[in-house]
């Protein structure tokens, strides 16, 4: 008896062309009557596709469970109703959401169209469709797929990860770790003026910003790098990161934000980065990760001193001991201390009185006499600075004008906004300012340096008119001092 030859993968190379884009489509046609059914599956036939055919939706879940096909084209007779429920069972299968369906209407009805798009169909084709049409619309179609919102992994606006996938790699991230893989770290990243902007500006020029800075990220980081949205802010994962490595690159990250001009409407305005990072450690829980990069952002927040922080056990309070006593001598340590140099303060020169007192020995006159004469030299201080105050030394005279000093000063703009205003014109330059909340001495600042644009603008620039694009921060402030010697003030 001859056997059969065996067939073997190198016989039988096709075997091996197991890629789903050169596979046959299907479409799955569902059509109770029997010539439309017929019809339109020879349409499908025609345009090079597997035509799946079934008359109800018993038929139609069974060839849908076998294998999902790449569309399902629902063909409606006349006003059915019946059918919307073929495609609410389709939608309730696990693979339901992933696979386009049309509807096709045997005649216009509003209602039914409405209801159509309502149960989640992807296109709806009313009345007899050309042949043309119908394999364009097809196409398109499975094409591009329509995905559901809840499913989406990148944001469309930003193309950071959404929160929910982002998540879900920060959990592999663990886990892999957890197996004996290389420590990362996790990180959030906050901008301080982003608040500002969305109350002043609204949620599109906040998107307009987050996408900028996703983007300066991206360009920043590596490949294996993952940028999302946790807690309603950025995250960055960086898998396999040493902590020392983690600082110098969040440190770069840090000084490009700040140094980079950002758009917003048009305007140039800076921005603070707010950093804090914690390692991805395998033994810790996904929010415990996230905590502890949370609570070393918020200690970055009060410092603002553009240098990421990393996570310490005491910026955690719930990372601390869970002693008894340690906790009691938390909360009564501050109390003992004030107490305790009040106490040293009066106790010890008390003692020592009563230490004197009881050897028989009396110090009041020298005492007296030694706090009269302090006294004494005090009042006589007092009295020559005020006549020196009253006439001070004047500058030697000189023929011509006088010569022109140039200063530096470093304001705290809500306390010297009043000096500043009161200056006379031309005799003060504002070289920068750190922040974008509107204050009223830009407003009247128009005589200075930059003019008020930036409140005729509604947000005020943080570079203003006296800084040259590109020109270092050093640059300006010489460039400005030399203006000033020479008599000609920025």
């Amino acid at each position: 008896m001859e056997h059969p030859s065996t067939i073997t993968v190198a016989d039988s190379p096709e075997i091996l062309s197991a890629d789903p884009l050169t596979r046959q489509e299907s479409v799955l046609v569902i059509a109770a009557d029997p010539l439309r059914r017929s019809e339109l599956g020879s349409i499908i036939e025609s345009a090079g596709w597997l035509a799946l055919r079934a008359g109800d939706a018993s038929e139609a879940l069974e060839l849908f469970r076998e294998a999902p096909p790449d569309l399902v084209l629902v063909a409606f007779s006349g006003i059915d109703f019946s059918q919307l429920e073929t495609v609410d069972l389709l939608r309730a299968e696990p693979e339901g959401n992933r696979v386009p369906i049309v509807c096709n209407l045997a005649r216009r009805n509003r209602r039914l169209l409405v209801e159509s798009f309502a149960r989640r169909a992807d296109d709806v084709v009313v009345g007899r469709p050309v042949e043309v049409e119908l394999i364009a619309r097809l196409r398109t179609r499975m094409e591009r797929r329509a995905l559901p919102r809840n499913e989406l992994q990148v944001d469309p606006i930003t193309g950071a990860l959404v929160p929910w996938a982002f998540r879900e790699q920060t959990r592999r991230e663990l886990e892999r770790v957890y197996r004996g893989g290389r420590v990362g770290v996790f990180a959030y990243l906050a901008i301080d003026e982003l608040p500002a902007i969305d109350a002043e500006h609204g949620s599109r020029a906040r998107d307009e910003i987050v996408a900028q800075i996703i983007e300066t990220i991206e360009q920043d980081s590596r490949s294996l790098d993952f940028v999302g949205f946790s807690r309603g802010i950025v995250g960055l994962l960086m898998p396999a990161t040493p902590l020392k490595g983690a600082q110098t690159r969040l440190d770069r990250l840090s000084k490009l934000i700040f140094e980079q001009e950002f758009v917003l409407r048009g305007t140039m305005i800076r921005l603070t980065p707010i950093i804090g990072y914690s390692e991805s450690d395998g033994d810790l829980e996904l929010e415990e990760v996230e905590d502890r990069a949370w609570a070393a952002m918020a200690y970055e927040a009060e410092q603002r001193d553009l240098h990421p922080t990393r996570w310490d056990p005491a910026m955690s309070a719930k990372d601390q001991t869970k002693s008894r006593v340690v906790r009691l001598f938390n909360m009564v340590r501050t109390p003992m201390q004030v107490i305790g140099q009040q106490a040293i303060a009066l106790g010890l020169p008390l003692a020592f009185y009563l230490a004197l007192d009881s050897a028989g020995l009396d110090f009041t006159g020298v005492i007296y006499l030694m706090v009269v004469g302090a006294l004494f030299v005090t009042s006589v201080t007092i009295v020559a600075e005020s006549r020196a105050a009253r006439s001070p030394a004047e500058p030697p005279e000189v023929s011509g004008p006088r010569p022109v000093g140039s200063a530096i000063i470093a304001a705290y703009l809500p306390n010297e906004a009043d000096t500043i205003i009161e200056t006379p014109s031309g005799r003060m330059s504002l070289l920068e300012r750190l922040t974008l909340r509107a204050l009223p001495v830009w407003a009247g600042s128009g005589d200075l340096s930059g003019g008020p644009r930036g409140a005729r603008q509604g947000l005020t620039e943080s570079v203003l008119s006296t800084r040259r694009a590109g020109e270092p921060l050093c640059h300006q402030i010489l460039r400005a001092c030399v203006s000033c010697w020479s008599g000609c003030p920025t």
